[in-house]
């Protein structure tokens, strides 16, 4: 082999090295049951996994399927705000300026809160000691899923 064909060899080792090395594993959870909320993430999400990063997402508006992204489906998050009267407090209990619709608002979210970090893949996730992340990317709007930086090992 020439001189410059183990150049080459090496330069291509080197860049294949590099984008393993540079791509992360990254979990993400936008909890909140509101495409509104949904949308503003996705073009970071979709840019990130083109660049090779591997990105497990926890949401309640799962996109069309995309390489690297595992996306875990929290649709029914929806079902439980309608089944508890979501939209009826929200319209009109809160703009009567009731403290008791505001504890209804929260019982509400915890509830289905808990039932994403119970959800089976979840549960799956955070009891695998072998599964790593690199990064913890969250809606902070419920302070549930920093429990998460703990069990998956994540620094703040």
């Amino acid at each position: 082999m020439t001189q410059f064909g183990r150049f080459f060899v090496n330069i291509l080792i080197a860049f294949c090295l590099c984008k393993s090395t540079f791509s992360a594993r990254i979990f993400a959870s936008v909890s909140t049951a509101a495409y509104s909320h949904q949308v503003a993430f996705r073009p970071i999400w979709k840019e990130l996994a083109n660049r090779g990063h591997e990105i497990v997402l926890m949401t309640t508006d799962p996109m069309e399927e995309t390489k690297n992204i595992r996306q875990i489906d929290m649709s029914f998050s929806y079902t439980i705000m309608k089944e508890r009267n979501f939209s009826s407090i929200v319209t009109n209990d809160l703009q009567n300026g009731s403290l008791n619709s505001a504890k209804l608002l929260s019982d509400i979210f915890f509830d289905y809160i808990f039932k994403q970090i119970e959800h089976p893949e979840v549960q799956q996730i955070i009891n695998n000691k072998s599964e790593h992340f690199d990064l913890l990317m969250l809606e902070l709007m419920f302070p549930i899923h920093l429990g998460l930086l703990e069990k998956l090992k994540l620094q703040l």
